[in-house]
């Protein structure tokens, strides 16, 4: 798909997202406009470009491929307006347990329908990696700021505008991740915590029953767990 302006057509979005009752178009627009900073002038987004993305939408880093391809409806590798538009929805509107369904999906990097301790432990690990990579990246756009802080006219203000809203995605991606000086075995004994309160059945595995009872009776050990 692809080709024409980056004039978003409100119809087509708007046809797209009858499953979601109560659903604020308007808002729905704002957040692909501001996609479209990211996806120059297309009318599509490249899987390649999505990562980009993942912070202005909330969604984890890591689970950002995965996520994507449940929402590439006809496996194109792009993401036209009204997949893009079901995705943002789908953000904003979709349940919690639709969410916990989709987390459990990107989890389970072996498709095996069950959660296992390395699994838990390997997204909590690479999460506190990416934590740990964003710093150097913080820093970057801080400095990149503090550039256009000093620099005057619509051009400035927009790469302040740009660099502002990257700062702050970041910033509320890390605070939903594992700390940067966060131990391995402060992550194995969370993931030890994770299995004695989900593993209901003491069959060492997690099914998506299991995760998603879990989710809700115990909060307190999921909060590193969560792609949204």
């Amino acid at each position: 798909m692809g080709g024409g302006g980056s004039k978003i057509n409100m119809e087509e979005v708007s046809s797209a997202l009858d499953q979601y009752s109560g659903i604020n178009l308007a808002e729905v627009k704002a957040k692909l406009e501001a996609l479209t900073v990211e996806r120059s002038k297309a009318r599509t987004l490249r899987s390649i470009d999505f990562d980009k993305v993942c912070g202005l939408l909330g969604i984890h880093p890591e689970a950002g491929f995965q996520i994507y391809q449940m929402f590439d409806k006809n496996h194109d590798r792009l993401l036209d307006i009204k997949e893009l538009a079901m995705l943002v929805a789908f953000v904003m509107r979709g349940t919690a347990e639709q969410k916990l369904e989709v987390t459990f999906k990107v989890l389970d990097a072996d498709d095996s329908g069950f959660l296992d301790t390395s699994e838990i432990t390997e997204f909590i690990k690479t999460s506190r990696q990416w934590v740990q990579d964003s710093e150097l990246h913080l820093t970057l756009i801080q400095t990149q700021l503090d550039l256009a802080n000093m620099q005057s006219g619509d051009s400035a203000e927009e790469k302040k505008r740009l660099y502002s809203k990257k700062i702050q995605s970041i910033k509320a991606l890390r605070a939903k991740m594992p700390p940067a000086n966060m131990s391995d075995a402060e992550i194995d004994q969370l993931v030890s915590e994770v299995f004695a309160k989900f593993d209901t059945n003491h069959d060492n595995k997690i099914s998506p029953e299991e995760f998603v009872a879990g989710f809700s009776a115990h909060p307190e050990v999921t909060k590193y767990l969560s792609c949204f």
